[in-house]
């Protein structure tokens, strides 16, 4: 077990004291939980235009392109909802 911050050391020692049935408490107080969440069945992924920023030359440019992105990405995240209602 080659993971990082000591982590497969611990399972290592976790699998080990469990299959030792005589030290059941100690394995009770190292074994390391491991919690896998449930991925949802679909993902809706959705790709908008690209950007063009070339002409951006001052604040105000920047203001416009950033209302830009969150309407686009807003209209995007309304649509993959009513596709997911559908």
């Amino acid at each position: 077990f080659d993971l990082p911050f000591g982590i497969g050391e611990r399972m290592k020692r976790s699998v080990e004291i469990v299959r030792d049935p005589r030290n059941i408490n100690k394995a009770a107080a190292e074994s390391f939980p491991i919690i896998r969440p449930n991925l949802p069945s679909r993902m809706y992924i959705m790709f908008g235009k690209p950007i063009n920023l070339e002409h951006v030359k001052n604040f105000d440019d920047e203001k416009k392109v950033y209302q830009k992105v969150k309407s686009s990405v807003e209209n995007g995240i309304n649509y993959l909802q009513r596709a997911k209602e559908d």
